[in-house]
């Protein structure tokens, strides 16, 4: 008996969605064929194969494939200050200046920034846990003048961010979504409206973090490497 031969793939209909999903990411122009080459290996879907082209149908999905899990380190516990480093270092992972926001990646910055601390051997605190006093203050300080260094204006609540005719006062996580929001359109990702002053602060970490990811993709898409503020200074 003959066996029964597979459907051959409906590459055109595979197109249409690969289009329908790029224009949902608001990727377009070189974002969106620096894409194509990073997950179909080609500047245009016509010249992907069927398997080409589900790869990048499950990268703008967001289905990946699965690798072996990594241990997460856990959240340390410590003083109430240090879930304020953590707020900075997340800052600025949601605007694209570290590559890692995980708690070990902000423990490896901490080493390094609290080396000249007295007492310290120049070695640095090795954990977050037993961070206090000045070595906590060098890293809170370091983090605040990264911020700074990268967008000058989130650091001043008394230097008005005016958007649709309103002040965004001082309120943190309002002035770094607006700083986010300017950094995707940069990219050329639309953001919209979002009515930040409306927002309590967990639906702005929400927002935060989603556009966030958003942003990594766009990131990924145009072969971007964090820190991000290094590509808008050369892209003027």
């Amino acid at each position: 008996m003959t066996a029964a031969r597979r459907p051959a793939p409906d590459r055109a209909g595979m197109i249409r969605a690969v289009h329908a999903a790029a224009r949902a990411r608001g990727l377009d122009g070189d974002a969106y064929r620096a894409m194509l080459r990073q997950y179909g290996g080609a500047d245009s879907c016509r010249d992907m194969t069927a398997r080409q082209l589900m790869a990048v149908l499950d990268h703008l999905n967001g289905h990946k494939p699965k690798v072996p899990t990594r241990r997460v380190r856990p959240i340390a516990t410590g003083v109430p200050g240090l879930a304020k480093a953590r707020a900075l270092w997340l800052d600025l992972w949601v605007l694209g200046e570290v590559s890692d926001a995980s708690e070990s990646a902000l423990e490896a910055y901490a080493q390094r920034m609290t080396k000249g601390v007295a007492g310290q051997a120049g070695q640095g605190v090795a954990r977050l846990e037993w961070l206090d006093g000045e070595p906590l203050d060098r890293l809170i300080k370091g983090l605040r003048g990264w911020l700074n260094r990268v967008a000058p204006r989130l650091d001043r609540p008394d230097t008005p961010i005016q958007v649709g005719g309103q002040n965004l006062g001082g309120r943190p996580k309002v002035r770094v979504a607006w700083e986010q929001a300017r950094r995707l359109e940069a990219l050329g990702v639309d953001v919209g409206p979002a009515g930040l002053l409306t927002r309590p602060d967990a639906a702005l970490d929400r927002l935060l973090a989603e556009r966030g990811r958003v942003l990594r993709e766009a990131m990924t898409a145009q072969a971007i490497e964090a820190p991000l503020s290094t590509w808008l200074r050369k892209r003027g």
